[in-house]
């Protein structure tokens, strides 16, 4: 033997776990052993695309539970008419925040000069008129340029 060639396999026992000793029949194919029944089995992917499913995939449904194809269609109808006002929402929402944006952009500075000139008139100021008018309209100016360099 050259330590290549595979050796014979042979019962053994397993010395700890009182197992019984393997047979030798059950180690090697054996040939008297009746001819299995060949069976055949067949399955089926469907897929579709699209939000709904297939006609045949439905009459399927309706065929296991009766009324389900329209529960799915009632189901399908319901979830396009949610996300057609979430998104009609969105849009709203959208327009709100720009109203509010443009009213905010207007009423800030105006305010702010309008404090500025309160402010130099009752200190009798005209550096108070200044500084307040400066910041007042510098501020909103300089957050419109910093938040389009983003």
């Amino acid at each position: 033997m050259t330590g290549r060639e595979a050796t014979p396999a042979r019962p053994t026992r397993a010395p700890d776990l009182n197992l019984p000793p393997i047979e030798p029949d059950l180690l090697r194919p054996n040939e008297a052993a009746p001819p299995t029944k060949e069976s055949v089995r067949e399955m089926r992917a469907y897929a579709f695309a699209g939000p709904m499913p297939d006609p045949l995939t439905m009459r399927g449904y309706d065929a296991v539970v009766p009324g389900s194809a329209k529960t799915i269609i009632d189901n399908f109808t319901a979830d396009a008419q949610h996300v057609r006002d979430m998104e009609r929402r969105s849009l709203e929402q959208d327009a709100w925040e720009g109203k509010a944006s443009r009213l905010t952009a207007i009423v800030v500075p105006v305010s702010g000069v309008a404090l500025a000139v309160f402010a130099g008139w009752l200190l009798n100021s005209p550096g108070a008129f200044v500084g307040g008018s400066v910041a007042a309209l510098g501020g909103p100016l300089m957050a419109a340029i910093l938040k389009r360099s983003e």
